[in-house]
């Protein structure tokens, strides 16, 4: 009788295997069929918001139905995340964001509605470094320069970021745990204000995303001392990489990458990611990318995984040490 049970079970799993692939693959033929959600976690005009509406665009022509981007700003990005979360995992709403929703954002929070579980990575497509720059009258035009002058004994240098526990702030905090010093931290609400004091002479010196600072450099307002890529950006052609500078292995940037919710069939995922890869990797999206101070950068679903745990790691451990996180 348990036999009987036991192979009568077997074959249904059997019927049902197939069935269930088959009927991911007739998803992915027919995918999409109407209007895709794009969640943008912030508000518009900021870096997230212009890139994921570049990329909506392209999608639109590429797949043939309207790709929609939405602003749900709010709780550093959390709200967004949320939502997506939250919503049927078909492969009509998604998530387009940085990674600090997922890397730095949970570390400072005593109980985060969103983890990094609730979603399937598409793909990471850009990448934007971070720019080191200071007031034009810090007396310093190199990176060498300017640590010795943060090192030097009685000096009273100050710093802005975007806010406690943002990644300017994490990635400031990084270099210094490099280079050593011990400057005053001003944090503001936001990159604009920062940007805006360190012109103005309030502080000394900034981490900031290069999308905000470099209209900055342009016009001579600040100087630029490194950037925090791998590799020099073509804005900044003659400005230095912090490890090419002298401090070895330092990387610190933001990407952008696509997610959906977490049980999104996997043929539809990869749909997505080679529609994505395919309208980044042309030239007039690399030079769209360049103006907004971004450069093509592609990894797939496995890969972003793989970063994402990486870099929660090393912000955690920064954050724990830094005593960043908040009590509910």
């Amino acid at each position: 009788m348990l036999r009987s049970t036991f192979f009568k079970l077997s074959a249904r799993l059997c019927l049902a295997l197939p069935l269930a692939v088959s009927m991911q693959a007739a998803t992915a033929q027919t995918y999409p069929n109407k209007p895709v959600r794009i969640i943008v976690g912030y508000s518009p005009g900021g870096p997230v918001d212009i890139l994921g509406r570049v990329l909506a665009q392209r999608l639109s022509d590429s797949m043939g139905q309207p790709f929609i981007v939405e602003n749900k700003g709010g709780a550093a990005g959390m709200i967004g995340a949320e939502q997506v979360a939250r919503s049927p995992a078909d492969g009509y709403t998604l998530l387009t964001t940085v990674p600090s929703v997922f890397t730095i954002v949970p570390h400072t929070l005593e109980k985060s509605r969103v983890q990094v579980d609730n979603f399937a990575p598409v793909i990471q497509f850009a990448e934007s470094p971070l720019v080191l720059a200071v007031n034009p009258s810090l007396p310093v035009n190199n990176l060498s320069e300017f640590i010795a002058l943060v090192n030097k004994e009685g000096s009273k240098l100050s710093y802005a970021s975007a806010g406690d526990g943002t990644l300017p702030h994490l990635a400031m905090e990084l270099l210094l745990s490099r280079t050593g010093g011990r400057p005053v931290h001003v944090p503001y609400k936001g990159s604009g204000p920062a940007v805006q004091d360190l012109v103005g002479g309030q502080v000394n010196f900034t981490l900031e995303v290069l999308p905000t600072i470099l209209p900055m450099v342009k016009a001579g307002r600040v100087k630029a001392l490194a950037v925090t890529s791998r590799n020099r950006v073509a804005e900044l052609p003659h400005v230095p990489t912090v490890a090419e500078a002298g401090v070895s292995g330092y990387e610190a940037v933001n990407w952008f990458g696509v997610y959906a919710p977490a049980a999104t069939p996997k043929p539809v995922i990869e749909q997505l990611r080679t529609h994505v890869e395919q309208v980044v990797s042309t030239k007039e999206m690399q030079q769209r990318f360049a103006e907004l101070g971004a450069v093509v950068a592609v990894q797939g679903p496995a890969q972003v995984s793989e970063r994402l745990k990486r870099e929660s790691l090393q912000w955690g451990s920064l954050i724990q040490k830094l005593g960043l996180k908040q009590k509910p």
